[in-house]
């Protein structure tokens, strides 16, 4: 693949030409720093754009252009880092061969349509429209508040580190959303523009150079410096308790088990950890997680371990009946126990690394999945593909071990089902 970048005053430009695929997709990352108010300011934002511009002033406007445009894509999802926000708003659409020409050209300035004429008259956004969004904000809330696996999460990082970027909740809160005025959230998208800085990412095919230059003619974006994503490690205190069970009225009890790295940096967690974790705990029916809890002990239906790259921690997660939380808590620490005494095999590491070898390969079989590895490397600040592959197939048992070694349970929380309750100890 040929990367093709345009440093422009105002923006940065990546074009990546592939063939082989009808669609093509473009990525307009809008970067600002994190402040305390953001994050329920940016979430009315994304739902503004989504549904309405001067032009296009309802939803169902904007899904017949988007049908006339045979039926391109467009969303827009929020990423939240611990110094920095990013707005992401994806396009998708049919290359020009298979609809007509300049059809790609056309999604590209209707994207601009709703980024620079929203939906303001006299300085005042549509009563109907605001009212519209503050509701759907609030039923969203409502959704997560009533998801076990999203209350567990956030009451786990808040005992875990209240301070941390991760226990502000994504979908904001209920007084921050109801706070919001029509003045208010015409203002902050006003200073969002001003304050974002842009990198734009373009994969499929495409004429770079008349690409960067429908871009340069209709963008208002303004001169900024991109801020980069950084490791924001828990700060947990060496007296949190080794057992936390909250008590909701849910039907199924969710466990949550933090595991700490210690002095392991990040390429090795990514590296020699994902050939540790594909052994251990990624979600198979054959690592050690599922063997010990779900194959021999029938705890769970499902139990995965995943890497929170920015926090450096492993979160184990399991739905299970909360009289099985001891007994489940014992088999975690055994399965990490006999990750460290090296007790799994070298066709275990081989059979390990072909896994990840291959799901790194499909990244080239989707123009989303090389669209979001550009994007991990010149935003996330995440190493480049080629180097996470050479060090991956290099790993070896005795790596597996010594990183293993490296990691401890810091503490097993539970969100139990029945009346509400808190237990230390």
């Amino acid at each position: 693949m040929k990367l093709i970048n345009y440093n422009e005053n105002n923006y940065d430009l990546t074009v990546c030409n592939v063939s082989g695929f009808k669609t093509s997709t473009i990525d307009f990352v809008f970067n600002v720093p994190k402040t305390d108010d953001d994050i329920t300011n940016i979430l009315f934002l994304k739902e503004l754009l989504l549904l309405s511009s001067k032009k296009y002033p309802t939803f169902r406007s904007i899904g017949t252009e988007l049908e006339k445009l045979y039926n391109a894509d467009y969303t827009i999802s929020i990423n939240k880092k611990a110094n920095a926000f990013n707005l992401i708003i994806s396009l998708n659409f049919i290359n020009d061969e298979y609809t007509e020409e300049g059809n790609s050209d056309k999604v590209i300035k209707f994207l601009f349509e709703l980024i620079n004429n929203p939906n303001f008259t006299n300085g005042r956004l549509n009563k109907k429209i605001f009212n519209s969004i503050i509701k759907r904000m609030n039923d969203i809330l409502l959704k997560t508040e009533e998801n076990p696996n999203s209350v567990a999460a956030y009451n786990f990082i808040n005992h875990l580190d209240p301070k941390s970027f991760f226990a502000t909740k994504i979908v904001g809160d209920k007084k921050r959303i109801n706070s919001l005025t029509n003045q208010s959230v015409v203002d902050y998208y006003n200073n969002f523009f001003n304050r974002a800085s842009v990198k734009i990412f373009a994969v499929g095919e495409f004429n770079p150079d008349h690409l960067n230059d429908i871009i340069k003619n209709n963008n208002q974006f303004k001169t900024n410096p991109f801020i980069k994503a950084q490791l924001a490690p828990l700060n947990i205190s060496n007296n949190i308790p080794k057992k936390i069970i909250d008590q909701d009225n849910f039907e199924q009890s969710i466990l949550l088990t933090c595991i700490s790295i210690n002095n392991a940096d990040a390429f090795e967690s990514l590296t020699v950890g994902a050939v540790f974790n594909m052994i251990f705990g990624k979600g198979s029916l054959t690592d050690k997680l599922s063997i010990n809890l779900r194959e021999k002990n029938s705890l769970c239906y499902s139990i995965q371990c995943e890497l929170y790259y920015y926090l450096q921690d492993y979160l184990i997660s399991a739905g299970i009946n909360k009289n099985d939380f001891n007994k489940a808590v014992q088999l975690i620490k055994q399965s990490l126990t006999e990750m460290q005494e090296g007790k799994f095999s070298d066709d275990d590491v081989k059979n390990a690394i072909k896994q990840i070898l291959f799901s790194h390969k499909l990244i080239n079989d989707s123009i989303y999945s090389i669209c979001n590895s550009l994007e991990s490397e010149s935003i996330h600040n995440r190493l480049s593909e080629e180097v996470i592959v050479e060090k991956i197939s290099k790993v070896t048992k005795e790596d597996i071990v010594n990183y293993a070694n490296k990691l401890q349970i810091v503490t097993n929380y539970m969100l139990a089902e029945g009346n509400h309750a808190k237990e230390r100890n």
